[in-house]
């Protein structure tokens, strides 16, 4: 994995982990990075409060706008919503290992 995709990776994991200890108000946090044939999957969920994601991309918090930005700039997909649960939230980051950065 070149340095590029690494830092932007770290960058998108610090920036998950620092709106949970900012918002979400939750006990327990899972982090699960895997290497898949074409892709490389960041996955966090926390037990939370949750929050509404379209709500805050639309007002532009830094954060999320942060998070959309290097994941575009990484040519990867990244997905949000509630746990299956119903409790906190969960965010899955996925990156091409091929795409040219």
């Amino acid at each position: 994995l070149d340095e590029k995709k690494q830092t932007g990776l770290y960058r998108i994991a610090q920036e998950l982990l620092n709106n949970i200890i900012k918002h979400a108000r939750a006990g327990n946090v899972s982090v699960r990075l895997a290497q898949l044939d074409r892709e490389l999957c960041l996955e966090m969920s926390d037990d939370g409060v949750g929050f509404d994601f379209e709500q805050a991309r639309q007002k532009g918090t830094m954060g999320i706008l942060n998070i959309l930005s290097r994941v575009n700039m990484l040519g990867g997909n990244f997905v949000t919503g509630k746990n299956e649960s119903g409790s906190g939230m969960f965010a899955r980051v996925s990156i091409p290992k091929a795409q040219a950065v």
